[in-house]
């Protein structure tokens, strides 16, 4: 396991997490419009963090986070589109949506519809597209997610905590690295290279 917290160095490990939460999609997915993923919309909650007198390893873990019965068995790719909504503050199109998951426009519209007939998200004509349409978080979706990212935030920061200050900083360091490898990969190459 990681080195044993100092007591005198203060870590955000919520802090943290968001920045593994952040960089996680990054690695197997191509960056959206604009070659980046927007932060979440809705800031989780806070993590309960161990009194003084224990340490990360005494901590019990979080729960695994669950997703409600009718999604889980859901469809391949389904969370992602829960996911990406969220983080782009509960409304998105389908291309945007395919763009950022890189799930085809066809299974990214089986999966809206699923989850439209599920009450989780709600579809309109776009305001300045009369042929385009906006996928909406409902407030049920809007429910499920924050309360997924809030249990995925809160396990990452567990096991951030487990690590200690100095690997979970250099864990983070390196996410971001490859992260950015990553990233590149998917950018066009001038010539020359």
């Amino acid at each position: 396991m990681g080195k044993q917290a100092d007591p005198s160095e203060t870590v955000d490990y919520e802090e943290l997490a968001r920045e593994v939460m952040g960089l996680v999609p990054l690695l197997h997915r191509h960056p959206g419009p604009g070659g980046h993923r927007p932060p979440l919309a809705h800031p989780p909650h806070v993590i309960p963090r161990p009194d003084d007198a224990q340490d990360a390893s005494s901590f019990p873990p979080p729960p695994h986070p669950k997703l409600p019965g009718d999604l889980v068995d859901a469809t391949r790719g389904t969370p992602i589109v829960l996911g990406l909504l969220a983080r782009q503050g509960g409304q998105s199109s389908p291309g945007a949506l395919a763009a950022c998951s890189g799930l085809s426009k066809g299974r990214i519209s089986n999966i809206v519809t699923a989850l439209e007939t599920k009450g989780y998200v709600e579809k309109r004509t776009s305001d300045s597209d009369a042929r385009g349409v906006v996928v909406s978080l409902t407030e049920k979706g809007r429910s499920v997610t924050d309360a997924h990212e809030q249990a995925v935030l809160r396990r990452t920061a567990w096991m951030l905590q487990r690590l200690g200050p100095e690997d979970a900083r250099d864990g983070v360091r390196v996410l971001k690295h490859l992260a950015e490898l990553a990233q590149d990969q998917h950018l066009p190459q001038k010539e020359g290279r």
